[in-house]
């Protein structure tokens, strides 16, 4: 069999950069876009949520309209049309958060047997359900 051998502890020497060249650049359109809030994602949520389906489906055909509301208005009309639930849960947690998921637990209680010498034996545990 083939010894192995150790890995070593660094392919660098000491004070010389595993990246050189640093990290890549941003392209510009995506650092224009990265400046989208939820705040603006909000409000052209919000300014959909209130137009007639015949308006929604006029802006998604409006080649003036711009991209983010072509996108939100194409989801929710998918939504409306297709009564598609994970389209809505999307806006709705764009426009509001997700829930979180809460997780009740509960700790079982020890059912102990003592002897008359003292000694204490764990015979099992007792689960109290929880209450409503």
């Amino acid at each position: 069999m083939k010894k192995r051998e150790p890995p070593k502890a660094s392919q660098f020497k000491p004070g010389q950069s595993g990246n050189p060249g640093g990290k890549a650049k941003v392209p510009d359109d995506i650092k224009e876009a990265r400046k989208l809030t939820q705040l603006d994602l909000e409000r052209v949520i919000n300014s959909l949520l209130y137009i007639t389906k015949e308006a929604l489906q006029a802006k998604i055909k409006d080649p003036q309209t711009p991209m983010i509301e072509m996108i939100a208005a194409s989801i929710m009309a998918q939504a409306a049309v297709k009564g598609d639930h994970m389209r809505l849960d999307f806006i709705l947690q764009r426009m509001i958060g997700k829930v979180k998921d809460q997780l009740e637990v509960t700790t079982p209680t020890p059912f102990i047997l003592k002897k008359r010498d003292g000694e204490e034996i764990v015979m099992g545990v007792e689960t109290k359900e929880p209450e409503k």
